[in-house]
């Protein structure tokens, strides 16, 4: 119960909208208009990303606050507030990985299969399909060395009591991977436009 509820939650932070908003811009060619404009795009995708996410949860509040008294599930406020610093971490890495994936664009018109492949990684490996604590041991490194945990099931563990972890140490990793994925989509970006640009 807690489990699902949290899920919900931290599922509506970390969303994968790059493919509908930045990938679109690079294939129908409107991004040349918002290379010319003086902010940087990955500035409007940072709104459009937060924007549309708490958008989503404006509607999805009620549907949490329904299933919570229906299923009799009271989160523990200690837990809650150790996952806040958690989601925050895995928003950055979300959106740094959706950064990534949407950028695929630049190389190919099959940015949607790339797209629809990585969100289902995230969810066969980012604990929604199955919560990774309730795994066994021996499947559990495999999912760990991912980052999909770390962006989707780790915020929603601690917030629900299920965190098998040190906290401490979780945030050590997630804060590792917003790291690597955020080169990662800084990296596929900048040679993504120079390639747009030498064929525009």
């Amino acid at each position: 119960g807690r489990q699902s509820a949290a899920l919900l939650v931290v599922t509506r932070f970390t969303p994968g909208y790059g493919v509908h908003t930045f990938s679109g811009m690079i294939y129908d060619g409107t991004l040349t208009d918002v290379l010319l404009r003086p902010h940087s795009p990955v500035l409007g995708q940072v709104g459009w990303y937060f924007g549309i996410a708490a958008f989503d949860l404006l509607f999805l509040a009620p549907v949490v606050l329904v299933l919570a008294v229906a299923l009799q599930v009271r989160p523990e406020l200690v837990d809650v507030m150790q996952a806040l610093p958690s989601l925050v971490l895995a928003c950055g890495i979300a959106f740094a990985f959706d950064f990534a994936v949407a950028c695929s664009a630049f190389w190919t018109q099959r940015y949607y299969a790339v797209a629809d492949a990585a969100y289902r990684l995230l969810f066969l490996f980012g604990g929604v399909a199955v919560p990774i604590p309730l795994l066994p041991e021996e499947a559990r490194p495999w999912f760990d060395a991912l980052p999909f945990r770390w962006m989707r099931g780790y915020p929603a563990e601690i917030a629900s009591g299920l965190a098998t972890d040190d906290i401490a140490r979780g945030m050590l990793v997630q804060l590792a991977w917003l790291v690597g994925l955020g080169s990662l989509a800084i990296l596929l970006y900048r040679r993504g436009v120079r390639r747009y640009t030498a064929i525009g």
